[in-house]
């Protein structure tokens, strides 16, 4: 499907409509279809996924855009304007008559460029009726005080406010939804919501090594970061028995990341990683518990060790450290986890108690798993700010509202 996407303006040119329809041209891509972003200024932000095509005047501040606006701001049609809207109907003909869905954001609801609100009128009106038209609303000029000297009886600022014929109409909020209903006098149901997403990637400052590790565990209700090399003193076996308990017993989605690689200093380690896949088959947890340095991440293995930026970002990412260890001469992952504000769940040793105090959850490393999996449990009963985090993440990612909200619009 191709998909061509109009606002004023594109990214690097900074904005909530920019950013949304940014992350919309990069998930729709990722998800196999050709996205082609049009405006008047910006271009694709450096992402060759995307395409790009400049039409200077549809940038609302173009000089003929702002020469055109000073006069219908006053209430007077200028000649300029007729010429404006039909220069831009030639120009969008071409990009958008092989398109197969044709996106409008904010220009037929905002009063920033009318001419090309006109334009675009009269192709979906014209030649370009045949096509999926989807007009994107996040801001209404005709319900906002700050334009109402803007504004006058009769066309073109009509065009705002009323529904037009073929374009299915998108808002970003319940709020925005009942606006438009009022304006348009429709009912809401007719009008589809879509909200905008976060990005977790650049909210939390992921490297692209756990970008892609963070996408492997997307589902997941809640993860454990276990930053140990594989060797027996970290009593990793505990970890898996513990996780194994714990998905059983809360019913939750959870997985555990180790992050290190086998242990350089002990060739018994390479027995005891033998061990620890035996409990991850016995278990079944072989998709659950992720060894990042052994096992393939989306499709492949990790080709570099973690740098010390890739470890910040687990910790970023992930929601509980776990350390059951049995010995540790100092705890540096637990004041990691500290700096960065994650809950902490470890073995009651004195170097791990200096580090953590009162901010850990400390467990008896030689105990059951079953006391391990009722510590968790218990802290994130104490903490259900632990659980909406990864909710929030998963449910409102760019990522997962382009493909549950945004592409059945396009494509229905």
């Amino acid at each position: 499907m191709k998909i061509v996407v109009l606002h004023y303006s594109a990214p690097p040119v900074t904005g909530g409509v920019e950013i949304t329809i940014q992350h919309h041209a990069r998930c729709l891509s990722d998800l196999g279809h050709e996205c082609v972003m049009v405006a008047g200024e910006g271009g694709n932000a450096g992402d060759s996924r995307v395409g790009f095509v400049r039409i200077p005047r549809m940038s609302s501040h173009h000089p003929d855009v702002l020469a055109v606006k000073r006069e219908l701001d006053a209430g007077r049609v200028p000649p300029e304007f007729a010429v404006l809207r039909d220069g831009l109907r030639d120009e969008l003909l071409p990009v958008l008559k092989d398109a197969d869905v044709i996106v409008i954001h904010n220009i037929i609801t905002l009063n920033k460029n009318l001419a090309l609100a006109a334009a675009l009128r009269s192709l979906c009106d014209g030649v370009l009726a045949d096509k999926r038209w989807v007009g994107w609303h996040h801001d209404f000029a005709w319900t906002m005080e700050q334009y109402g000297d803007e504004l006058h009886a009769g066309m073109p600022w009509h065009l705002l406010r009323e529904p037009w014929p073929n374009v299915i109409n998108v808002v970003v909020s319940e709020a925005r939804r009942d606006a438009l209903a009022l304006l348009y006098n429709l009912s809401p149901d007719t009008i589809h919501v879509a909200h905008p997403g976060i990005d977790e990637a650049q909210l939390q400052a992921l490297t692209p090594v756990v970008a892609r590790i963070s996408r492997a565990v997307e589902n997941a209700d809640l993860i454990l970061l276990q930053p140990s090399r594989i060797t027996r003193r970290k009593n990793i076996e505990m970890s898996l028995k513990t996780l194994a308990v714990l998905r059983e017993r809360t019913g939750l989605d959870i997985r555990l990341l180790v992050s290190g690689p086998i242990g350089p200093h002990n060739p018994s380690n390479a027995v005891y990683l033998d061990m620890l896949n035996a409990i991850r088959d016995q278990q079944t947890l072989r998709d659950k518990a992720l060894f990042l340095r052994l096992d393939e991440i989306g499709g492949e293995r990790l080709r570099e060790d973690l740098s010390d930026a890739d470890l910040g970002a687990l910790y970023r990412m992930c929601d509980i450290l776990f350390l059951p260890s049995t010995d540790e001469g100092f705890g540096i992952p637990i004041l990691e986890a500290v700096a960065v504000g994650r809950a902490i769940v470890c073995s009651d040793l004195p170097p791990l108690r200096a580090s953590g105090g009162e901010t850990a959850t400390y467990i008896d490393p030689r105990g059951s798993a079953e006391d391990a999996a009722a510590a968790i449990a218990g802290l994130i009963a104490k903490m259900p700010r632990i659980l909406q985090r990864r909710r929030t993440l998963r449910r409102c990612s760019w990522r997962t509202i382009t493909e549950r909200d945004v592409l059945p619009i396009l494509s229905n």
